[in-house]
């Protein structure tokens, strides 16, 4: 019985780390609205560009604030 209890921690532990990323996810727009000088399309690209990608998401959230800006203004450079 002791390794199922162990598979359902296990499981919890999966599910509480993806609700920390949704989170994570939904505070990016709202961190790029915060800047000044965006425009409304130019913040929607720009948090899509990041919230699609779980590792854009932990990259913007470990930077300083005016590293943050800086990179979005790298991110809304045309490829």
């Amino acid at each position: 019985m002791e390794g199922a209890s162990e598979h359902i921690g296990r499981l919890a532990c999966c599910f509480q780390h993806e609700s920390n990323a949704a989170e994570r996810r939904v505070k990016v727009t709202s961190e790029i609205m915060k800047m000044e000088g965006l425009s409304p399309n130019e913040v929607l690209t720009v948090s899509k560009k990041i919230a699609l990608n779980p590792l854009e998401v932990d990259f913007f959230f470990s930077l300083p604030d005016d590293y943050k800006y800086a990179y979005v203004q790298v991110l809304m450079i045309p490829n």
